[in-house]
């Protein structure tokens, strides 16, 4: 039914002069309640042909919302908000004093201990089940190695908090994502779902580790 909506919706609505799409605000909520108590597509149909009211207009862009929302929300576009916010504040903490973090090369090291101390916890939550999914069919225990791979993100960040050790611990990281960009080609091949939702499309992915890994190499140099 849910599809059949989706059609209606479209060939109700209508794109005005300048390309953006105009859909009655009323008719949007009554085609929710409808989906959500299953009355079907009559009762939509009904309400639009009475909802002509041009205050109910609710003009909004048409550019593949269904793929924005869904990137926009995956794991991997949190964790690299997580990152830049992160990096911003400190380097905002930095300028008003802080030593430690007085350098934009300085901030983005403990901004990428925030971000692995944020992914670290999904492997020990819900998410670790889907994550498990992700480990190739011919390593044993992914469970475990979903632990360990968790408790290994946790060191590395603790580790890059530490001048005399944050070299090898860069290093180890790098070492760490590549291992995981596996896992996520994996994932991408037998179609694994975290929290329901389609892994990160690797034309996505890809680049962002190289972010991630351009970062920790260039932030762990003394």
């Amino acid at each position: 039914m849910r599809g059949g909506l989706q059609r209606l919706w479209r060939r109700e609505a209508s794109l005005d002069l300048k390309g953006k799409l105009v859909v009655q605000a009323g008719a949007l909520i009554q085609l929710g309640n409808a989906a959500a108590v299953g009355t079907g597509e009559e009762p939509y149909r009904r309400f639009v042909r009475g909802a002509g009211s041009p205050k109910l207009r609710l003009k909004v862009s048409f550019v593949r919302l269904d793929v924005i929302i869904r990137v926009a929300f995956s794991l991997l576009m949190l964790v690299l908000v997580v990152l830049l916010v992160s990096w911003l504040a400190l380097r905002g903490i930095g300028a008003a004093g802080v030593h430690a973090l007085g350098s934009w090369h300085d901030s983005a090291r403990y901004a990428l201990v925030v971000m692995f101390m944020f992914t670290a916890t999904a492997h020990f939550n819900k998410m670790k089940h889907d994550l498990a999914q992700m480990i190739p069919a011919y390593l044993p225990r992914p469970l475990l190695i979903v632990y360990i791979t968790g408790i290994l993100e946790l060191l590395g960040a603790a580790g890059l908090m530490l001048p005399h050790v944050m070299t090898l611990a860069g290093i180890c990281l790098i070492a760490l994502l590549v291992g995981m960009f596996i896992a996520n080609i994996n994932a991408a091949q037998k179609g694994v779902t975290l929290r329901s939702k389609p892994p990160t499309p690797l034309w996505l992915r890809a680049p962002m580790q190289v972010l991630f890994i351009g970062l920790l190499w260039w932030s762990t140099r003394p």
